[in-house]
This record gives structure tokens, C-alpha cells and sequence, in this order.
């Protein structure tokens, strides 16, 4: 017996009792005695009576009960929509990475709630002759390379977003003169090592030039990005794969001699 059949006939057997008690009662007020025709019409009548009433409330309470079932479905729904549509709002989809507008939200967040922290401009060396050389498709997979190489080489609350076609941005929380340098060279090399081979047989060097700029809360997000643009410049025209840091007259961290962006077989040449 179903739950439901169970509950109707407890509620008709309860009118059933209830009716005869009043019925019982009335009789013996009335006349002195309980006359067995008036318990009958009682029973009789309750019982016609419950019946549909019983089923009717039990049918629109299990109509409620989908209903509600039907609407936390609908909104669980609506939440998974939501997270999605917010995660493709804030994400590039390529990389994965925050794209520039929230990159730019995550910049000023942590400039205003911060007392120190550094900015850096990520740029591929020489991207455009990947897409001339290779096409497009291999040019995704080398910035795919890059950016996850350069994800896996910062620290955990750092940011990381991609800001241009082939420029990426880095927020290093809490990070200045004393650690900001390592993490950056740490990048720098970890996408110099990269073995990427946009054509088989072959391999193409890929790297990065990368400037900073340190920020605190009193930073103005303009002048901050506008000094770790002029870094980035710095390190282009110093030859590229290097980092140039916020100070002023800082040496270049990357070796003397650059690895240049050339085609070369992938049997001859090391990886």
C-alpha cells in the first residue's frame, strides 16, 4: 500500500470517528439516548463526504509538490546558467586565463585592498612570425604553451590574464624588489624552455619579454600600466627574453646571449 492510500484512509477512518463522537453526542443531548439510525447516517454520510475531499487535497498537495520540485530543478538550473554565463564573462576562451576587463577589475581590486604588490606586462617575442610561418592554429597553440607555463609559474594568489592577443598580464600579490624579480626571471625561463614544435620535424624557440612595475594602494592604475608598458618596450629593444623591473637603471636579468627566434630541425638541436 502506497503512502498516499495510506494517508486517504487514516483521514477518512479520523471523519468517520469524529462524526459518530458528534453524532453520539447530539443524540443524547437531544433525546436522551443514541439511536443506532442516526450513528449510521453519520457514518454514512461522513464517509461520502471525506472521500473526495481526501483525494482532492491529497491531488493538489502532490501537485504542489511537483510544482516545487519542478521550481528548485528550475532554479539549480538557472544557478548553473548563471556561474556559466559569468565564468565566460570573466574568462578568455582560449586560455582559459581572466581576459582584459576583468583582469583590469582584479588590478584595481587588489591596488586599492593592498599595501604592496607588482604588475606585469608579458609579451611573445616575434609572435607574428609564428602566424605567417605556421598560420593562425599554431599560433594558438604556442599562446596556449605560453600561458600555462606562465600560470604554472606563479604562486597561488597571484592573477593571471591575458590582456592582448599576445600579451599577458600578472599581478603579483604582496610581491616586491625581494621576490617579484624571481617569480618574473621564473616565468621568463620556464617559457624559454618550452618544446614546441608547430611543424613536425621541427622546432621554433619560443620567449618572452616581460616589465613591471611595483604598485601599492595609493598606486594610479594608468601610471602603473603605462610603467610596466615602458619596461615591456625596454626589454623589446634590448633584444627581447628578458625582464626590465620597475627600478630605474636595473640590469636586464635574462643572459647575454639571447636565443634567437629561428627555425632549426628538431633531430639536430636539443631540446
Amino acid at each position: 500500500m502506497s503512502t498516499f492510500q495510506r494517508r486517504a484512509i487514516g483521514v477518512i477512518i479520523s471523519c468517520v470517528c469524529v462524526s459518530i463522537c458528534l453524532t453520539a453526542i447530539v443524540s443524547s443531548v437531544a433525546y436522551g439516548f443514541v439511536e443506532t439510525r442516526h450513528l449510521l447516517i453519520a457514518v454514512v454520510v461522513s464517509t461520502l463526504v471525506s472521500i473526495p475531499a481526501t483525494l482532492y487535497v491529497t491531488l493538489q498537495e502532490r501537485r504542489l509538490g511537483d510544482a516545487l520540485r519542478e521550481l528548485k530543478s528550475a532554479h539549480q538550473t538557472l544557478e548553473a546558467m548563471h556561474a556559466e554565463i559569468k565564468v565566460k564573462a570573466e574568462t578568455d576562451p582560449m586560455t582559459g586565463l581572466f581576459n582584459r576587463e576583468q583582469f583590469m577589475k582584479e588590478l584595481a581590486q587588489r591596488r586599492r585592498s593592498t599595501d604592496r604588490g607588482t604588475l606585469l606586462i608579458i609579451d611573445a617575442d616575434n609572435f607574428k612570425m609564428i602566424n605567417d610561418t605556421f598560420g593562425h592554429l599554431a599560433g594558438d597553440d604556442a599562446l596556449m604553451a605560453i600561458s600555462e607555463m606562465i600560470h604554472t609559474s606563479v604562486r597561488e594568489d597571484d592573477v593571471v590574464g591575458r590582456i592582448g592577443g599576445e600579451e599577458f598580464g600578472v599581478i603579483l600579490h604582496h610581491a616586491g624588489a625581494e621576490n617579484a624579480p624571481e617569480i618574473a626571471e621564473r616565468i621568463r625561463v620556464a617559457v624559454e624552455r618550452i618544446c614546441y614544435e608547430p611543424r613536425r620535424g621541427w622546432r621554433h624557440a619560443l620567449t618572452v619579454s616581460i616589465g613591471s612595475a611595483e604598485f601599492d594602494n595609493h598606486s594610479d592604475t594608468s601610471e602603473l600600466l603605462r610603467t610596466a608598458d615602458m619596461n615591456l618596450y625596454d626589454a623589446k629593444r634590448s633584444g627581447r627574453n628578458r625582464v626590465v623591473l620597475a627600478e630605474a637603471g636595473k640590469a636586464p636579468l635574462a643572459p647575454d646571449v639571447l636565443v634567437p627566434n629561428t627555425l632549426y630541425p628538431a633531430a639536430v638541436t636539443s631540446a
